[in-house]
Formats: C-alpha cells, structure tokens, sequence
C-alpha cells in the first residue's frame, strides 16, 4: 500500500483538504506525508489536523515554508 505521499508544492484547494483529512482519519499505511512549500494558512492546517486525532500510522510530516499562523501552529 501507499507508506508515503508527497504533495509539496502542489496547491490544493479546501475540499481537497477536507478529502486529505478524511484519508488520514481512516489510514492504516500512510506513514510518510510531505506538504512542504504549499502555501497552506490556518484553516488548511485546522481541518488536516482533524484527520489526525485519531491516525496512529503517520510518523512524518513535513509542513515547512507555509503560511500557517498562531491558530494553524
């Protein structure tokens, strides 16, 4: 199965972050996820995270170079 997923520099809109969350909410092999350089603020972040309260598989992620402020952090 897929163990790492590499979106860096590629933009995504807000529903795909919604579907990217979901993804996460229910992953059992991703263990990899690199969203470098994507631009993404807060909300973005917020509704990933959601996805990842209850993932146990995910090891590494990598959010450097974007946009995200004190409520994303």
């Amino acid at each position: 199965g897929l163990t790492e997923l590499e979106l860096n520099k590629k933009q995504l809109e807000y529903t795909e972050f919604v579907l990217l969350s979901d993804m996460l909410n229910s992953n059992t092999e991703l263990t990899t996820l690199d969203m470098r350089d994507k631009l993404i603020e807060d909300e973005g972040i917020k509704t990933l995270c959601e996805g990842m309260k209850v993932n146990t598989t995910l090891t590494s992620l990598n959010l450097k170079n974007n946009k995200m402020g004190y409520e994303g952090a």
